[in-house]
């Protein structure tokens, strides 16, 4: 089967049967991920030290962020 054909299939199934599917997608995934889980050594802390480390030691005040998000478009 076609993955086209099977999201017309999956639209005929009942919402009980997509819920099904839907929770063994779910299943499947988390034993495909697992093993993605266990390479990670040590704790997220670790991994992220020195990620918000100032440079230049002064942190941007509520102005500037509000500024700087705007420029990008993010607000």
């Amino acid at each position: 089967m076609t993955f086209a054909q099977l999201l017309t299939e999956i639209d005929r199934l009942s919402t009980d049967e997509r819920l099904k599917l839907m929770e063994a997608l779910t299943r499947s995934l988390q034993v495909d991920m697992r093993p993605l889980r266990k390479s990670r050594k040590g704790s997220s802390l670790k991994r992220v030290r020195g990620a918000l480390r100032l440079r230049g030691g002064k942190a941007p005040t509520d102005r500037e962020l509000r500024d700087e998000y705007v420029n990008r478009g993010v607000i």
